[in-house]
Order: C-alpha cells, then structure tokens, then sequence
C-alpha cells in the first residue's frame, strides 16, 4: 500500500451515468467525448487492488456520484484500502425520492465504510434545482430533497453537509439567489457548505480549491487515470489501473508535469 504525501487526494468518477443533466457541467465534454468511443461506461470491481495501490493513510478519496452499478461493494473496496477520508459528492436524486430510500441509502453507505471517515456533500445550487423542474419548482423540490437528506445522515451520524456551484448568469434553472434564501445559504458566488444548519462553517471555492484539490489524481470510470485535472478534461491520461497500479502511474508525475510545460504556448 502506498504511503502518501499530507496532501494526496484521489478524485475517482466510478461511472459516467449521472441523475442529472447540468449544461455547463465541467465534465460534461469528458462524458459525451466517452460515450462517443464506446468506452467502458462503469469502472470494473476487477480494477480495484490496482486502485487500492494508489490510496494511503494520509490519501483523501472523493468518489462523484453514485450510480455505479455496484456501487457499495465499490466503495467497500475503496474503505479496505484504509484511506484518510472518504469523500462523497453527489446531486442526491437517485436516493432523496423518498424519506425511505434516503436513510436506506444512508444505512448501506455507512455498512460499506467501515470505520473509515466518511463525509457527503450534496450539490444544490440553480443549475440542479432546474433540472427537477424550471424555476420555482425547482427549488422547493431540491429543497425537500435536502431535507430528506440531512434527515437520513443525522440519523446514522454521517457528516454530511452542501456543495454549491451558483454559476454566474445561469437563469435558465432558476434564480440562485432564491436556491440561497430557501437553504440559508451564505451569500458567496461558491463554496463548500459543510453542515446541516446556517450556522456550520462555510468554505469559499477559492480555498476549497486549495485545501481539497491541491495534488489531485483523477481516476476514470474506463480505467484511465489523470494526473492534473486539465489533463483530465483534455483526454490525456497518463496510465489506466485496468493495466497496471495506481502507484506506479503517479510516479510518472514529474515526467507529466515536464510534457505539460512543453506544451504551454510562448507568451
């Protein structure tokens, strides 16, 4: 098992399948470039002893969504490895439909972690209220799903809390102010909210970004595995732990990080 650096943290997309469909989603090129290729759609439970390679004491995982086909035995695999962390992000519509199948969700997530640290962040924000319903609608539909939400981790006592991405001039999905007035939201243009009331903390996107995304790998729900997160968006991987460890790939960082300044354009 590797034995990583304080910072290390490893961003895995298990499936490219997702509850929502966000036009200006950041990955949202990355998925269609996917499906265009044919590629694998769901990271196989076969490639996880050559993920566990990658994942230490002091690694931080954060696993995008939940759609994977079998996605507790995935995360059990992920939680043997014995990170730091594990992180959960995710819109919530594929288990918030009802008070039930949120705490059922709920209770099969801490089975499947262990006791390994465990947070869940679920998106609301304009974009995700929109697609539920346009407007108004939206928004109190994300809201009952919230509720639901922080209902269902209060009850097993997993952390758990918001993300929210109120991107500037997306009025289609509805006004981002109101999404902040009906969860009581800070007023900032982004940022991690860490808990279930207007009182917890709140982190701004600019040291979210510093604290959380400092050093992080990017694995695919093929296989392939990113060591930036440019990278990641442009399709250029630098390895696939359907082949080889995790471990293994992440030592080719310096030599990425020279190919990459070779290709930065002369000012």
């Amino acid at each position: 098992m590797a034995i990583l650096g304080a910072n290390r943290h490893i961003v895995v997309f298990p499936s490219r399948e997702c509850g929502a469909n966000c036009p200006d989603c950041i990955i949202g090129r990355v998925v269609r470039a996917s499906r265009e290729s044919g590629r694998a759609s769901s990271l196989p439970l076969g490639a996880l002893p050559n993920l566990a390679r990658g994942i230490g004491r002091n690694t931080r995982v954060t696993v995008e969504e939940c759609t994977h086909p079998q996605f507790f035995k995935l995360l059990r695999g992920v939680a043997l490895a014995g990170p730091r962390e594990i992180v959960l992000v995710t819109n919530g519509r594929l288990f918030t439909r009802s008070q039930s199948s949120a705490r059922a969700f709920a209770r099969s997530l801490k089975a499947a972690v262990g006791g390994v640290p465990v947070r869940v962040m679920m998106s609301v924000d304009a974009q995700h209220a929109g697609c539920i319903a346009p407007g108004a609608k939206g928004v109190r539909a994300l809201a009952l799903r919230a509720e639901r939400f922080r209902d269902a981790f209060g009850a097993v006592g997993v952390k758990h809390g918001f993300w929210t991405r109120f991107a500037a001039g997306v009025t289609w999905a509805g006004d981002p102010a109101a999404v902040r007035r009906e969860f009581g939201l800070p007023t900032l243009a982004a940022g991690s909210y860490l808990g279930a009331t207007p009182a917890s903390p709140w982190i701004d996107a600019a040291t979210y970004a510093y604290l959380y995304d400092s050093g992080r790998v990017h694995v695919s729900w093929d296989g392939s595995v990113h060591l930036y997160f440019k990278d990641f968006l442009d399709g250029r991987p630098a390895g696939s732990i359907l082949v080889e460890p995790l471990d293994r790939i992440m030592r080719r960082r310096p030599l990425v990080a020279a190919k990459r300044l070779l290709r930065r354009k002369p000012v």
